[in-house]
């Protein structure tokens, strides 16, 4: 489905179960979501626990137009269901891509060693609604990551 976003054209996600879905969660100082992890020892990003060496934040915004561009289409956006997300999701899980790293999105710069602990979605009606993220909407999807690698 195609619309009008900010005059580029907008595209609603859908998702091939066969063949679509998270190839990899980038650690990135820039996040395309405009949303940023929780870290140890950061006030600014991040929540302080560097006992316990974990990151968590928000991986896909439910229905949120995010700013793209290729050189197929151009500028665009794109925006996710959280229908869209919970089979990103469960996919993301079933093909094991537990421990499916990079960074800054670089093809090629995989992490050892950051390994997903939980991954869940925004349903404040069941009591799943991060206080630190009350802005995130409703069906976005969450990621809390174990990080063992100390260079990470």
């Amino acid at each position: 489905m195609e619309s009008l976003f900010n005059e580029l054209p907008l595209y609603q996600a859908e998702i091939n179960e066969s063949c679509d879905g998270i190839e990899f969660v980038a650690l990135t100082s820039k996040p395309a979501i405009n949303v940023n992890f929780l870290r140890f020892n950061d006030s600014l990003q991040f929540s302080a626990d560097e006992e316990k060496r974990v990151i968590t934040g928000p991986i896909m915004l439910a229905n949120t137009p995010l700013f793209r561009r290729d050189s197929q289409r151009g500028e665009y956006y794109v925006m996710y269901t959280p229908e869209t997300i919970e089979v990103m999701a469960t996919k993301m899980l079933f093909d094991k891509r537990t421990t499916a790293v990079n960074i800054e999105h670089i093809e090629g710069s995989e992490v050892k060693g950051v390994i997903l602990k939980e991954l869940y979605i925004k349903d404040s009606s069941r009591g799943i609604a991060p206080v630190e993220f009350a802005d995130v909407p409703e069906g976005s999807l969450f990621a809390t990551y174990k990080v063992e690698n100390q260079v990470v």
